[in-house]
């Protein structure tokens, strides 16, 4: 039977072979609230249509489709809208600055696909955003210090790794009290990682590896009581670790490989949580009591028979050639 446009609140579509398009005829669905397409073989553009769905105030979601063109700038007519996503989809284009009109949006996701140009800080008008998801869109640039500025500051996860991102995070990240994750790996990030990090008590993650970053690492990273997994590997981080990173109770992985650090890693060897521990390729002097009465399920620190770097009898894994990450499992 037909559908009808004038009762239907939600269409949910899931997991099956439907293919062909989404009609522009979907602006009819007047009463809709909540669309949920997932793991279809819808085609083509998302009709421009959709912007007359006005009562949708849940949920906006077609993933794992595969929708091709633009996201419509009359998306942003959905002023109601709380959840949009459009992941893993094979979307071109740039983001449209109406999505800034959307102020009661609480999640935007739209990884995996094929867009371009800037992450427009008009999102920033979202004041209700808590997650921001744009990444793995390798064509995506523009200034990570000016889209932080403009962000709303009750953002609690803040994903946008692996993109084409220049520029330096600024202090005011540690305005974001609320935050729970940051992934901002694999861009073209340079400057330090600002002491403001500290301030964020609430961190259970932070990943900036693969930049271009600098500097020491700040002491104030001592301060992340809450934080689990820290990944700065692939930088050009320089100088000691700071003691306080012996405060990092709760840490259980950290990558801080190929980088330029010196000194001892011994810090870190009082951290009963940590098991997973990458330092290769940097310019310790030595393991500094990481193999006493602890047991890994992770330790890389160029231990390799042929051309050993550091003595390392606890080593898990083997990191042969410096600065390329590849390493190999060392047979016990």
């Amino acid at each position: 039977s037909t559908l009808n446009p004038f009762k239907l609140k939600g269409l949910y579509v899931f997991d099956t072979g439907l293919g062909g398009t989404i009609p522009t005829t979907i602006g009819d669905f007047r009463q809709l609230t909540n669309m949920q397409l997932h793991e279809t073989s819808l085609r083509e553009r998302i009709p421009s249509e959709i912007g007359q769905l006005s009562l949708l105030n849940r949920d906006l979601t077609i993933a794992d489709c595969l929708l091709t063109g633009t996201l419509p700038s009359e998306i942003g007519q959905l002023r109601q809208l709380q959840r949009l996503i459009f992941t893993n989809n094979r979307l071109t284009g740039t983001i449209p600055t109406e999505i800034g009109r959307m102020t009661q949006l609480t999640i935007f996701e739209s990884a995996y696909n094929l867009l371009t140009g800037s992450i427009p800080t008009e999102i920033g008008n979202c004041v209700n955003l808590q997650a921001l998801g744009v990444f793995r869109n390798t064509e995506i640039n523009g200034s990570i210090t000016e889209l932080i500025d403009h962000m709303p500051r009750g953002l609690f996860r803040f994903f946008l790794g692996e993109l084409s991102l220049t520029g330096s995070i600024p202090s005011s990240i540690g305005e974001f009290g609320q935050l729970d994750s940051i992934r901002f790996q694999e861009n073209h990030l340079t400057g330090s990682l600002p002491s403001e990090i500290g301030l964020l008590r609430s961190l259970t993650a932070l990943d900036v590896f693969g930049n271009q970053m600098t500097g020491s690492i700040p002491s104030t990273i001592g301060l992340l009581n809450s934080v689990r997994s820290l990944s700065m590997g692939f930088n050009t981080f320089n100088g000691r670790l700071p003691m306080q990173m012996s405060l990092l109770n709760q840490l259980g992985e950290l990558e801080i490989s190929a980088n330029d650090l010196t000194g001892s890693p011994g810090v870190l060897a009082s951290l009963a949580s940590l098991t997973s521990l990458y330092i290769h390729d940097n310019r310790f002097d030595g393991i500094g009591g990481l193999c006493t009465g602890k047991t890994w399920v992770n330790l890389a620190v160029n231990d390799c028979s042929s051309t050993p770097v550091l003595s390392c009898s606890c080593c898990t894994v083997c990191c042969r050639t410096a600065g390329t990450g590849s390493c190999e499992s060392i047979s016990t």
